[in-house]
């Protein structure tokens, strides 16, 4: 019979953790004025190095690029969902694009207190 096994890394652990909270570091880095089309190429990027450098922390034989961009997609979608599903709905994301934006609405700025 065999016993199922759950296993995981470190590496895998902080890319789940850096993927859920890289929409909040994306609303930090930009402002309310900045177009949707540019905060979504910020949060691939984001994405894509977050991929890229969680294989490089997790391999143990040689590099694979296959494991290392389904890692930057599906970081993406959960970047996404994590903005979409906590982050947006509890206020963090006004409040982190109100952080460091002067031209932030008033409304925005009630979450940071």
């Amino acid at each position: 019979m065999v016993t199922p096994v759950f296993t995981t890394t470190g590496a895998l652990l902080l890319w789940l953790a850096v993927s859920a909270v890289m929409p909040v570091l994306v609303g930090l880095v930009t402002r309310s004025t900045t177009r949707p089309a540019v905060k979504s190429a910020l949060l691939l990027a984001a994405s894509l190095v977050n991929g890229l450098l969680t294989e490089a922390l997790a391999t143990g034989s040689g590099y694979d690029w296959g494991r290392a961009v389904l890692a930057a997609v599906v970081a993406f979608i959960a970047a996404e969902a994590a903005h979409l599903g906590v982050w947006r709905p509890t206020g963090v994301t006004a409040a982190a694009l109100a952080a460091f934006d002067p031209a932030a609405p008033a409304g925005a700025r009630r979450h940071l207190a």
